[in-house]
């Protein structure tokens, strides 16, 4: 069973009071960034006051890792379900995205997304966080179907399996990607024979252009999408690298080799000023900072530095930032060292700053 719970931990004022947005993983600007303020700067004595909780996002012993997106007063996120006629057989347990209302966490819908990811001795359950754009919610589910939905009604628009369109291998661990809508498109990477990377139209889910495969079946992590000198580019984690892509086309930009124990590439890039900074876990490339070069229509990367022993292996190695209206880069890198358990910073130069 999962539990969602919320706190009234966070403002000063009412949580409530405003219609909070959090549309997409890792936020807005897939950043981590929230611009909210009136944070508490202390607990009430006692602990946070629970607001509401919501139980059986899921019903199976372990339904699944995904993270919760929010808009227009509701939440959504996704959770194996064991189905009619199959309630004792968790290896039949499909994946559902659940919308809840924000202030209650009552259950306002569910949408059935297919088969579900139930492999014991590999973490079953989604992994996959949905996407809001406007009144529609994206889900992709851990074997690789496509699901685009009214945010509402829980209506389908829309649904394609891209692992088969894409003749995919499942990764080892299943998909673990949450797809990325930037402007008309919405994006997914499933490492196929057919197409590495797939673009869609968002409102009727027909294909606008694929990547070709470069024989490696997908990562774990989330694409980035950004622009340098006029060339927009969606760059994300392989099975054994970093692949980059024109936007417009998908047109193959550049790919460099980043291998990882397990062929675990878990961890979402991050793009700031020119550079973007990797990290794998389990002691085999650590981090590097590349220095990215755009000529035209054509990029390349060379490497800045190279620290292994920040082996950061999920989430998101990132630069420390201050926030005054807009994030500015301070120079560190913050991430987990996955060997020791411990947190480690690295200066401009790869340089180990502190770890705790």
């Amino acid at each position: 069973m999962t539990v969602l719970a919320v706190l009234a931990v966070c403002f000063s004022g009412s949580l409530l009071a405003a219609e909070p947005a959090w549309p997409a993983f890792h936020g807005p600007k897939a950043d981590n960034i929230s611009t909210d303020t009136g944070l508490l700067k202390t607990w009430p004595e006692g602990g946070p006051k629970l607001l509401w909780r919501a139980e059986d996002i899921g019903n199976t012993e372990f339904p699944g890792y995904s993270g919760v997106v929010i808009a227009d007063g509701r939440v959504f996120t996704t959770g194996n379900v064991k189905v009619d006629g199959d309630e004792k057989d968790e290896k039949k347990a499909h994946s559902f995205l659940f919308a809840l209302d924000f202030k209650t966490g009552k259950e306002l819908w569910r949408y059935d997304n297919g088969p579900g990811w139930t492999d014991g001795p590999k973490f079953p359950g989604d992994r996959n966080t949905p996407t809001i754009d406007g009144n529609r919610v994206y889900a992709f589910s851990a074997l690789g179907m496509l699901a685009c939905v009214e945010a509402e009604s829980g209506k389908e628009i829309w649904k394609r399996n891209l692992r088969e369109e894409a003749d995919a291998t499942l990764p080892n661990w299943a998909y673990a990607e949450s797809p990325v809508v930037d402007g008309d498109l919405i994006v997914c990477w499933p490492g196929g024979k057919k197409a590495s990377v797939m673009a869609l139209n968002k409102r009727t889910g027909e294909v606008v252009w694929t990547t070709p495969s470069i024989d490696e079946v997908a990562g774990y992590a989330t694409m980035i999408a950004f622009e340098q000198d006029g060339l927009r580019i969606y760059a994300n984690m392989t099975q054994r690298g970093f692949l980059a892509v024109n936007a417009k086309n998908g047109e193959k930009l550049f790919y460099h080799k980043h291998p990882a124990k397990y062929d675990i590439n878990a961890t979402m890039p991050y793009y700031f000023d020119g550079k973007i900074l990797l990290s794998s876990g389990y002691g085999t490339t650590g981090t590097v900072l590349l220095k990215l070069t755009v000529d035209g229509e054509n990029a390349s990367v060379e490497q800045i530095w190279h620290q292994k022993k920040l082996d950061n292996q999920h989430g998101l190695s990132f630069w420390t930032v201050t926030y005054t209206g807009r994030p500015i880069i301070t120079g560190v890198a913050f991430g987990c060292v996955s060997s020791s358990k411990t947190a480690k910073s690295l200066g401009k130069t790869g340089e180990s700053v502190k770890a705790a």
